[in-house]
């Protein structure tokens, strides 16, 4: 495992900045930074089903494979993060939801420099 691709990177990925209302007072900021460890796990969660599956997935195939611990919901949310991070990429592939939309299929991001 190479560092860009570690546990241990992902705690930079969550940005508080991001996920709160920086013009509203205090109670947003201080619950963005509240969730900081959840959602660390959550892409521990998500990065370690993506580095498992042979084939591209979606959130609602990643909630699937996790056994309904996060909402699809939630995991598509973590990707935008894990997209800015550079940690997973569209595959170009989607897959029908239970719900008859079609939704994004992601893979883990090729490590830069290597010959893949």
């Amino acid at each position: 495992m190479t560092p860009a691709h570690s546990p241990q990177s992902q705690i930079d990925l969550f940005d508080a900045r991001l996920h709160s209302r920086w013009d509203s007072p205090g109670t947003s900021k201080n619950t963005a930074y509240s969730i900081k460890e959840v959602v660390d796990r959550h892409y521990e969660l998500i990065l370690g089903i993506l580095r498992q599956s042979p084939k591209p997935l979606s959130p609602e195939q990643i909630s699937i494979a996790l056994g309904g611990r996060l909402s699809p919901h939630e995991i598509g949310k973590r990707m935008a993060d894990l997209r800015r991070g550079q940690k997973v990429i569209r595959s170009g592939t989607k897959h029908k939801n239970k719900s008859g939309k079609w939704a994004e299929q992601y893979v883990i991001a090729p490590i830069s420099g290597s010959q893949q």
